[in-house]
């Protein structure tokens, strides 16, 4: 046998890893770099705080968000705040991926191709709204990975024809959605699902399969009555009843608050030329090669052409008419912006098949340019999608609690407070004598369901039938009034006043004592020293912000007790902290009017 020929056997290559999963690993990594090391500003403490006890959030309730949270806060690593934050740097980072596939999968199979998917996706990374949602407690990052996934699996379906398994998989995700920020999701989802089954052959049938796994998954939305109904710590709207499940679902106390801004012939004027503009701030130059991305994808794959086109549309429209007051706190966009983003990287692809040096040409300029922007990869100190270093929502729920006598009531009028001092109460166990109550929630029936559910002591008295916050308020004030401890939060201007009148017996903030205008110079040092880094660190946008406006209302309150050099150190203090935030604007302003500076005033006004 020593002659006869054996086969040849050819050099093992070795496994190659997938492009996607590379992008995720880089994207992940840039996110864990810059993700927050504690508790974030605005919604993060009441989302954290629904995750952690199983409970309800605010509308639209966001039930599978819950769940995964609730497993994330488990992992045995670093603070419960940080263990969400990673599942949205997970998410980021999927997302990332996902574009890659999506860009990859529209050009032929090549070195060219794959480069090109590579860069968009992690281009990505410098869309600021995005890092932000990528490294803190929210669920808009999560939910944008899954819209991603839908597209991916339903324009897959659509491209392949024989196997409808991914569109399947599509139905069953864009139920989900549900779960999550459905209300921006969910048409761009389901447009995705529709072209996916129309491109596909026996489409009637096929589109049902997936219609019916939709409605099984939205199924995920049975939590919030079930959950309700056992009266967990964060019980928001307490949708156990049908009505109210409804309402929640449909966010009926949102449009109800914020009706006056929402879309309408008089004002849709003005939210879609901004909607417009924060598309152009989250993906900039990508925004001008989209279009034709759009034209040659329509061209070679309907389905994920319309699909994308839709999506920017949808969301962009969401924005406008429907929340925009998301936009003063960065959560609208970012589905449009990664439709734009796709658009963009399948036009380079397909560029560089046709001439290989202008697209790769293109493509690098695109990078540089979107590299030099303020924000590169959100990581510049000071950025907005740079987190790393912010501290101050934690400290303040410290500061908040820590300096409450025993027994005390905590009326808040912001987010910030009301959010962080739930968050430390639900997962630390954190003052449970203390009862924190939303001024502008204190006429709502569910609301007060709750205070005379958790307050053992009997504080606050039923208010069944009170329409006004301030009659409802001064009936608490007037009962607890030197029995208790009232903590008063300034920034709701309706009720402020009330903190000003000494025989109710509220003091603003958290004084060990009623105070007059040299004690509010103190609060804000002490807040001021609590929120602060240690030296060569910045003070993050959302801290400086916080501290500028505490410090403009509490030099508004010193001016109101007479102290009227006290105030005006204070106004002076807001704007330096906090010089471009919209509200130390409009009371820099007002101070100008009162001094006979109309037009200075203008300009401070304009500002804004």
């Amino acid at each position: 046998n020593r002659g006869r020929d054996l086969p040849s056997i050819a050099p093992s290559t070795p496994a190659r890893i997938p492009l996607p999963a590379l992008v995720f690993g880089a994207a992940f990594l840039v996110h864990l770099i810059g993700i927050c090391p504690a508790l974030y500003w605005r919604d993060a403490g009441e989302l954290g705080a629904a995750a952690h006890s199983l409970g309800v959030a605010h509308p639209t309730g966001f039930p599978a968000w819950t769940l995964i949270a609730k497993l994330a806060s488990l992992i045995p690593v670093g603070s419960i705040a940080f263990r969400i934050n990673v599942l949205s740097a997970l998410s980021g980072g999927l997302g990332a991926a996902l574009v890659t596939a999506l860009v990859a999968g529209v050009g032929r199979q090549g070195r060219v191709t794959d480069g090109v998917a590579v860069v968009v996706g992690l281009l990505t990374l410098t869309n600021p709204t995005l890092a932000l949602h990528a490294r803190t407690i929210e669920v808009y990052a999560p939910t944008a990975a899954i819209l991603l996934a839908v597209w991916f699996s339903a324009t897959t379906a659509a491209r392949d024809g024989a196997s409808q398994r991914p569109l399947l998989w599509a139905g069953a995700m864009t139920g989900l959605l549900a779960g999550f920020h459905g209300a921006s999701a969910a048409l761009p989802a389901g447009l995705a699902v529709i072209c996916g089954a129309a491109s596909g052959p026996d489409r009637l049938r096929t589109f049902g399969r997936a219609l019916f796994l939709g409605c099984l998954g939205a199924l995920v939305v049975a939590y919030l009555p079930i959950r309700a109904s056992q009266h967990p710590w964060t019980n928001w709207g307490d949708p156990s009843g049908l009505q109210r499940l409804w309402d929640h679902l449909t966010g009926a106390r949102i449009r109800a608050s914020y009706a006056a801004e929402m879309g309408g012939a008089g004002r849709t004027a003005i939210t879609l030329p901004w909607a417009l503009r924060q598309l152009w701030d989250q993906v900039g130059i990508l925004c001008l090669i989209a279009p034709l991305g759009a034209v040659l994808v329509i061209r070679r794959r309907l389905a994920l052409g319309v699909t994308l086109v839709g999506a920017v549309v949808a969301d962009v429209l969401y924005t406008a008419l429907i929340n925009p007051m998301g936009m003063r706190d960065a959560q609208t966009g970012v589905h449009a912006a990664l439709a734009v983003t796709v658009l963009a990287g399948v036009a380079l692809v397909l560029l560089s098949e046709r001439s290989r040096a202008v697209g790769l040409a293109l493509t690098a300029a695109i990078t540089a340019a979107m590299m030099r922007a303020p924000w590169l990869l959100a990581l510049s100190p000071g950025a907005v999608g740079n987190t790393a270093d912010v501290v101050g929502a934690s400290e303040l729920a410290g500061l908040t609690l820590d300096r409450l006598p025993p027994d005390s009531l905590l009326f808040a009028s912001s987010d910030d407070l009301a959010s962080t001092t739930l968050f430390a109460q639900a997962t630390e166990a954190s003052r449970p004598d203390a009862v924190v109550v939303v001024k502008q929630h204190i006429v709502d029936p569910v609301t007060q369901d709750h205070l005379l559910a958790v307050d053992t002591l009997g504080r606050v008295p039923d208010l069944a039938g009170y329409l006004s916050p301030i009659k409802a308020l001064t009936r608490v004030l007037s009962r607890v009034s030197g029995r208790y401890f009232v903590a008063w939060e300034l920034g709701d201007g309706q009720t402020d006043r009330l903190a000003s009148d000494p025989s109710l017996g509220a003091t603003p903030l958290t004084l060990p004592s009623r105070g007059d205008g040299a004690a509010m110079g103190a609060t804000f040092e002490r807040l001021a020293g609590r929120l602060a880094l240690p030296a060569g660190r910045h003070l993050d946008a959302e801290s400086a912000g916080f501290l500028g406006r505490m410090a403009d209302l509490l030099g508004a309150q010193a001016k109101e007790l007479g102290n009227r050099k006290v105030g005006e150190e204070l106004a002076a203090r807001a704007s330096a902290v906090a010089p471009l935030d919209p509200k130390v604007l409009v009371n820099a302003g007002g101070d100008l009017l009162d001094r006979g500076d109309p037009e200075q005033a203008a300009v401070v006004f304009e500002r804004a």
